[in-house]
């Protein structure tokens, strides 16, 4: 599942953000 979140931490979850999209278009660019 996704890493471990600190709400206090707006950078941690912008990176935690960015990083879940980057995965997903990595995911979407793979062939079937």
């Amino acid at each position: 599942m996704a890493q471990e979140v600190n709400l206090l931490d707006p950078l941690g979850i912008a990176k935690a953000v960015r990083g879940q999209v980057n995965q997903m278009a990595i995911q979407a660019k793979l062939p079937p």
